[in-house]
């Protein structure tokens, strides 16, 4: 309520509480390792579906969303299943390591480790998601994570135009130490290449 006191009244579609942080994740396939870094993002198990409107391949035989929930397990983005050699259809076990997770006696940071079953993909379509994501439910991402967990809030306007003018507004009123930002800007590299992609392709069509 008090964040909510100057910021313009805008229709928010939906609002999604999210845990997220730096993790490896480790799997074996036949004689090989494969491991890779990735962010590990822990969501609600009823709010997978508003996630940046992704696409989500689960076979039949998980129960779809109900296994995420009440089981150990993980979704990978679908280039990051594809880099560590893993599928949702063959019952794999990931072991993930959250590296500064927490403290041991001597005062050093230690890390903490997770054995758990890939149960499905997703696709965003873009590829900094797809090739470093992994979605587990959000009171597991809390425990493995430890000390390096970041709490975080995704929200969703009816109107995406007006996003600019409510970050601005909202950024005025955020405590010491927290930050926000839009979807275009965590993806100015996205935007800056097709922008450049349009100009070339203009001066192409020019030029014929």
């Amino acid at each position: 309520e008090a964040l909510s006191k100057g910021i313009p009244k805008i229709k928010i579609r939906d609002l999604v509480t999210l845990i997220e942080g730096e993790v490896l994740l480790r799997h074996k396939f036949s004689k090989e390792e494969y491991v890779q870094g990735a962010k590990l993002r822990g969501v609600d198990s009823k709010k997978l579906g508003v996630l940046a409107e992704l696409d989500y391949y689960i076979p039949e035989k998980k129960d779809g969303f109900k296994f995420f929930k009440t089981k150990s397990a993980i979704i990978l983005g679908e280039e990051l299943s594809r880099e560590l050699f893993a599928y949702p259809d063959l019952a794999e076990k990931i072991e993930i390591i959250a590296p500064l997770a927490e403290v041991s006696p001597s005062g050093e940071l230690v890390p903490q480790t997770k054995t758990a079953e890939l149960v499905g993909m997703f696709r965003s379509g873009i590829y900094t998601y797809d090739s470093k994501y992994v979605l587990i439910d959000i009171k597991q991402a809390q425990e493995l994570l430890g000390l390096q967990a970041r709490r975080m809030w995704q929200i969703r306007l009816d109107d995406p135009q007006l996003a600019p003018f409510y970050i601005e507004s909202l950024r005025k009123k955020l405590p010491k130490g927290w930050t926000a930002q839009s979807w275009h800007e965590q993806n100015q590299k996205l935007f800056k290449a097709l922008k450049l992609e349009r100009t070339v392709m203009s001066a192409v069509l020019a030029l014929v």
